[in-house]
Formats: C-alpha cells, structure tokens, sequence
C-alpha cells in the first residue's frame, strides 16, 4: 500500500465549507464565522498549517472536496504573494472548476485589478462591516443573516449538518426544520411547528451593491 500522507497533508475526508481569505486581513472573523457554522452542525476549513507545513496541499484538498467556498472579500483579497500558493491561486481554482462560493464582501473597492474583474459589482454578495477594534475571534459580532445565508446556501447544496448544533441558543428555524424533517424520516414523533422564521425568509445571497 502506498504510504500515508505527512501530518500536515492530512484532512478531514469531507468538509461542508472552505474558507478562502487573506491571513492579515480576515482571519479573526472568519475564525468568528467558522464557529458559528459549528454550533450549526457543519464543519469549516480554515487553514492552519504550521511554518515549513505543506500549505498547498491541505487547501488543494479541502477546496476540492467542500461544496461550497466562502470568500471573505477584503481589500487585497485575490493578491498574489511570494508564498507560492494565496487567494489568487485559490480565486483563480473556485472559478475555473465552477466551484460554489459564497462571497462576503468586507470593504468598498477591491484593490487587485484582477479581483475586480472576477468578482465584479454586480456579481451576488452580502457585506460585513467588521468592528476593527475587536482584538479576538470571540469578541467579532458576526451578522445573523450572513450565518444564516451560508446555512441556506449548503440547504440549496443540499449539504446537510454533519453533527448535532453545540449552540446554546436556538439555531436558526432553517437547520431546525433540517433536523426535524430528518426525525420525521426516521419515525420519531413530529409534534413541532417547523416553520423557517421571518428573518430567515428575508435572508438571500442577494447583491448589497453600493
């Protein structure tokens, strides 16, 4: 058999989400995000590899296999560096395998020309002004109805929770109705209300151009 692959090669066989962002601009709220998405049942990818890892090949196979990406558009998002693999390659992948994205736009102007061209204006995306005072992951507000949003993206994927909510708050009526449609497959009692809440029905992957 072949040898398996070194530590920081290794994966998690599927992930629902890839997060795709520059370091030194979106790292925290997307850390914020990718905890949210958790305490909703689906696993996210941000990578973390260790200085002298493998960086390419853990986000060449977390990309591959998640089906959807969430782009955390901030200025320089979609430059290319010396590192040998950034959001540049990782854009430039997303879009010529057709590949599912959700795009989070943090900031007025994209700075990279080339960013600009590929995320146009009128392309779908929803904003997020992050708070640049919060010093910690745990301290960002992140916006329902960007968590939300994702939730029902995955829904239209058809991508399903892969484990039980951790949140302490009650998740949003979306992944509820998930969860209860699935007991109702499974024969257990459907005594509850199922219906999506408001909000949710107002929440859509929709431009917020400006």
């Amino acid at each position: 058999p072949p040898p398996p692959p070194p530590p920081d090669c290794t994966v998690p066989s599927r992930f629902d989400v890839f997060f795709s962002l520059r370091f030194a601009e979106a790292l925290k709220p997307a850390l914020a995000l990718k905890k949210h998405l958790e305490e909703n049942g689906y696993s996210a990818f941000v990578c973390d590899v260790e200085p002298g890892g493998d960086i390419p090949a853990q986000i060449v196979e977390a990309v591959s296999y998640a089906p959807l990406s969430i782009i955390m558009g901030s200025k320089t998002y979609g430059k290319k560096t010396n590192s040998g693999f950034s959001t540049y390659e990782e854009l430039c992948y997303i879009l010529s395998e057709n590949k599912p994205f959700y795009l989070v736009k943090m900031c007025d102007r994209f700075e990279v020309n080339e960013t600009r061209f590929r995320l146009p204006t009128d392309i779908s995306f929803i904003r997020w002004d992050v708070d640049e005072e919060s010093s910690e992951a745990n301290e960002i507000d992140v916006p329902s109805n960007i968590v939300d949003g994702i939730c029902k993206k995955l829904t239209s994927l058809k991508v399903q929770p892969q484990f039980e909510s951790q949140s302490t708050t009650q998740p949003s009526g979306l992944v509820s109705e998930m969860r209860l449609q699935e007991k109702c497959r499974r024969g257990f009692e459907c005594d509850v209300d199922a219906g999506s809440d408001s909000d949710n029905d107002n929440v859509n992957n929709s431009s917020n151009n400006s």
